[in-house]
């Protein structure tokens, strides 16, 4: 048996908790983002859900002390000119290291840590847009209602000129498997994101 199961699994929370009016939804990077989005939700002084993965964190450096953030402001790592990886949550260090690969095999690829999926950073998707019409969003939720529905939602409103790539979970039940290994079958590492782009960049 494995080290995480179906009924382990907090894959649903972003869709189904999105839609709710006034809620500010948020999902940190790591551990040290995790310490200043508390503060951001203590300070607040409104409905607040902080969404973080089971496990243990990236092993970043951590700093003194926790800052309040802008609450429904994400920020950039790298801006791309072929493609931009949209990120929410503990999939922006795999989004950094795919861009990394991908920089390698002659892709410029920017990574944005989005952080709030309620209110969403839509001038930051903006940004990306003017840079790239080629999107990537990347979760671990489940691609119906989830962050990268968000985003389509937006793009497709705007009536905006873009191609997207959503990466996440899809219509299933995840099984029992350590949690790499489950990221990697579900095509949500490091590696897959690479050539899941990669093969779409081509089409």
């Amino acid at each position: 048996m494995g080290e995480d199961g179906p009924t382990h699994h907090g894959v649903f929370d972003l869709s189904f908790l999105r839609d709710i009016p006034n809620l500010i939804l948020a999902a940190p990077a790591d551990e040290n983002e995790m310490q200043h989005m508390l503060k951001t939700a203590f300070d607040a002084n409104a409905p607040f859900v902080l969404r973080y993965p089971r496990g243990a964190g990236f092993g970043v450096k951590m700093d003194d002390a926790p800052q309040a953030l802008e609450i429904g402001k994400g920020v950039w790592l790298k801006k791309g000119k072929d493609v931009n990886i949209l990120a929410i949550g503990n999939r922006v260090h795999p989004a950094l290291k795919a861009a990394q690969a991908l920089a390698e095999k002659g892709v410029d690829c920017g990574v944005a840590n989005m952080r709030f999926v309620r209110p969403l950073d839509t001038g930051l998707i903006d940004e990306a847009l003017a840079l790239s019409p080629r999107l990537v969003t990347t979760e671990d939720n489940m691609l119906a209602g989830g962050f990268g529905s968000a985003v389509a939602e937006y793009l497709t409103d705007k009536q905006a000129d873009f191609k997207l790539l959503r990466l996440g979970i899809g219509d299933e039940f995840v099984e029992h498997g350590k949690v790499s290994q489950l990221y990697d079958q579900l095509g949500m590492s490091a590696g897959q994101m690479t050539d899941h782009i990669l093969k779409w960049k081509t089409k």
